[in-house]
C-alpha cells in the first residue's frame, strides 16, 4: 500500500483514522496545542483519505507520544491582561476552504508597552474557517473575529475571578477592566 500513496483508503482503515483522530483531537485541544493546526487539516482528509493521509496520522500519533511530557506553564501575574494572536491561511485545506487559528492567554499588561512579559495559554484553536472566504484578507478576518470573540469571553471571566460577581447586563463595561490586545 505504500507504493500508492493516492490510494483510497478502505473502509476499516477510515474507521481507524477517525477514530485515531478523534483522539489526538482531545489530547491537543486540552494540552498538546503545538498539534492543533496538523490534526484540524488532518480531520479535513477524512472523507476523502488516502494512504498517504494513514501516513500523515500516524507521524501526528508518533508526535503526540514523543511530546507527550509537554507541559502548559501558568505564570503568576502582577496586573494581568488578555492578548490573542490570531491567523488565517486562504485555500490552506484540501478541499480549497480555509484555515484559521488563535492562540490567547493571560499575560502581564508591560507586554503592551513593548517589554517581555511571560504567557499563560488559556485557549487555543485551529480549524476550518466558518465561513468560505474569497481572499486571503477575508480569511485573516475571521481568524481575527474568532480570536475576539474568546478574548472578551476571558476578560469577563477573570474579571469576575479577580473582582467577584460582575452584571451581566453590563458586560461591555466589564470586559473594559481587563486590558486586551489581538495581534494580527
Amino acid at each position: 500500500r505504500r507504493q500508492d500513496l493516492k490510494s483510497p483508503l478502505t473502509s476499516a482503515e477510515a474507521s481507524s483514522v477517525r477514530t485515531a483522530l478523534g483522539q489526538c483531537m482531545w489530547i491537543v485541544q486540552n494540552v498538546l496545542l503545538t498539534a492543533q493546526s496538523w490534526t484540524s487539516l488532518l480531520l479535513g482528509h477524512q472523507n476523502s483519505g488516502t494512504v498517504q493521509t494513514l501516513l500523515d496520522v500516524n507521524k501526528l500519533i508518533r508526535y503526540c507520544k514523543t511530546n507527550k511530557d509537554l507541559r502548559l506553564t501558568l505564570h503568576r501575574h502582577e496586573l494581568p491582561c488578555v492578548v490573542g494572536w490570531s491567523d488565517g491561511a486562504w485555500k490552506a485545506r484540501r478541499d480549497g476552504s480555509s484555515q484559521i487559528g488563535y492562540f490567547a492567554g493571560i499575560t502581564d499588561a508591560k507586554l503592551l508597552q513593548g517589554e517581555e512579559a511571560p504567557v499563560s495559554p488559556i485557549s487555543w484553536l485551529s480549524c476550518k474557517a466558518p465561513r468560505i472566504a474569497i481572499s486571503s484578507s477575508a480569511c485573516e478576518v475571521q481568524g481575527a473575529d474568532t480570536c475576539a470573540q474568546e478574548l472578551e469571553y476571558i476578560r469577563l471571566v477573570l474579571a469576575e475571578v479577580l473582582f467577584g460577581q460582575q452584571p451581566l447586563r453590563e458586560w461591555q463595561q466589564t470586559a473594559k477592566i481587563i486590558p486586551a490586545a489581538l495581534v494580527l
